[in-house]
């Protein structure tokens, strides 16, 4: 068998293809969380009406108000794209092999725990401590942030999976034997 044909050698283009996706799938995540939160912003009432109900009656108020809330939504968007594009750049990188450092590891783990805290939001207001009925785009939220779980979970085993088989595989490319 060609050496570079190898099961190790194989099985570590595979994890290295399937990491690269995933990386490159985290970043489609942050594109579209920044669309969400613009579209979330600017389409529903209850978002508009809380900047125009506390906005005052001058007009200086209501541009200072508007100066505000558009610094926050580009903090927010900056820091969001930052991020996503910061991790899945990282695996992109680690699964194509140019990269050594898996900080986006460190930042995947924390990004479950997040969404995983946070996801019962969704059926529960804190704030007034009553049930929510989920509608249908609450549900269609529900599940891309399980399948961002899931691209974080594939993302890990991914990396560990590769680093197990570069372990596994001698520097000369060839598989080692293991009696």
């Amino acid at each position: 068998m060609n050496i570079h044909n190898s099961d190790n050698n194989i099985n570590l283009r595979h994890m290295r293809d399937n990491l690269v996706h995933a990386g490159y799938g985290y970043i489609i995540f942050g594109i579209w969380s920044v669309i969400k939160l613009l579209m979330m912003s600017t389409m529903q009432k209850e978002y508009s009406g809380l900047l125009s109900d506390s906005i005052g009656s001058s007009t200086g108020d209501y541009f200072l108000a508007i100066a505000i809330t558009v610094a926050a939504y580009l903090i927010i968007i900056i820091f969001t794209l930052g991020m996503h594009l910061w991790i899945g750049y990282g695996a992109v990188r680690y699964g194509r092999g140019t990269g050594h450092r898996k900080y986006y590891v460190v930042l995947s783990v924390i990004g479950i725990i997040m969404t995983l805290v946070l996801l019962p939001l969704y059926f529960w207001n804190p704030s007034e401590g009553t049930p929510i009925i989920p509608d249908d785009t609450t549900i269609a939220s529900i599940l891309v942030d399980i399948t961002l779980v899931f691209v974080f979970l594939d993302m890990i085993i991914s990396t560990v999976r590769i680093d197990r088989l570069m372990k596994s595989t001698d520097p000369d490319g060839s598989s080692e034997t293991r009696d």
